[in-house]
This record gives C-alpha cells, structure tokens and sequence, in this order.
C-alpha cells in the first residue's frame, strides 16, 4: 500500500481529533527520518499534501502540546536530507512552516518537546536560506527555555523527541 497517501488521508478524514493529529504527525515524522530512500518518502509526503495537512492540524489544535510537538518533528524531518532539500525548505517556508513553527513555541513554552522540536524545525528551515530565522526565532528560543524549573514539564508528556 501506498503509506504516506494513506497516512494523509487518514489525516485529512478525522482532522477534527487532536490524538489522530498527533499520530499522524508522528507518523509524517517517522516516515521522513532516515537514510536510504528516505528522500524520495519525503517528495512523496510532500506532494501527498503532508505540509498541509500539518500545518493546518497544527493551527486547529494550537493548544495541543503533543500535536505541537509531533508537528514540529513532522516539519524538521520533511525539510532534512541531500535530495531536494532545498526545493523542500522552500515549500515549506512559502506554506508558512516557520511561523507555525515558532508560534507552536511560543504557545508551550515550558514544553521540553516542543521546544527541542521547535529549534529542529527552525534551524533546517534556514539552512540554505540566509536570514530565515532571524531575530524572532532567537527570541522564542529564549522565550522557550526560561520557563523556571519547568525542566520536562508539559502537559500530557508521553514520549521523548529525538
């Protein structure tokens, strides 16, 4: 079967349930990490509408700490690799990924996940792009990691990032 087309389907019929969101960001994520033929996994996501589909989940569940996280893992790994990446990195920035991005961290800002995911998301966003990040994204780094003895705090934490 064809994953990644099943996988945004499945995404696309039940966008309206955070827990499917996040699973399937997971899923987005797992089937974009990795060597081999991860780069063409990651074309086929992309032309599958898998930035979309994350982009617009992360909007519909902004107060979601998980989707967030699975999100910006999603994001992170779509914009990875040698093969295409910089075709990827631009679709992703003209979708908007960036500021989905950092408005996820600055959303949770006492979230470890997010917060690691988030600075994985951003830093591949602007290799290759100068000024990509900019000076917004320093400040919601910074923003992010001074939430006091927080440490792993979040709501729901369930798993580790990467």
């Amino acid at each position: 079967a064809d994953a990644p087309a099943t996988v945004i389907g499945a995404i696309s019929t039940h966008a309206g349930d955070a827990g499917v969101l996040e699973h399937g960001c997971m899923t987005v994520a797992c089937l974009a990490a990795g060597f081999g033929n991860a780069g063409t996994r990651r074309d086929v996501l992309m032309d599958a509408g898998a930035v979309e589909i994350v982009l617009n989940g992360m909007d519909a569940h902004a107060d979601d700490a998980d989707v967030a996280q699975w999100g910006c893992w999603a994001i992170a790994r779509l914009a990875t690799g040698m093969s295409n990446v910089a075709g990827r990195r631009s679709r992703l920035r003209e979708a908007g990924a960036h500021a989905r991005v950092l408005a996820a961290m600055v959303a949770h800002p006492n979230h470890a996940g997010v917060a690691r995911a988030g600075e994985e998301a951003v830093r591949y966003l602007a290799s290759g792009s100068a000024g990509a990040a900019g000076a917004s994204g320093n400040a919601v780094f910074t923003a992010g990691r001074s939430g006091g003895g927080a440490g792993r705090g979040g709501r729901r934490r369930r798993r580790r990032g990467w």
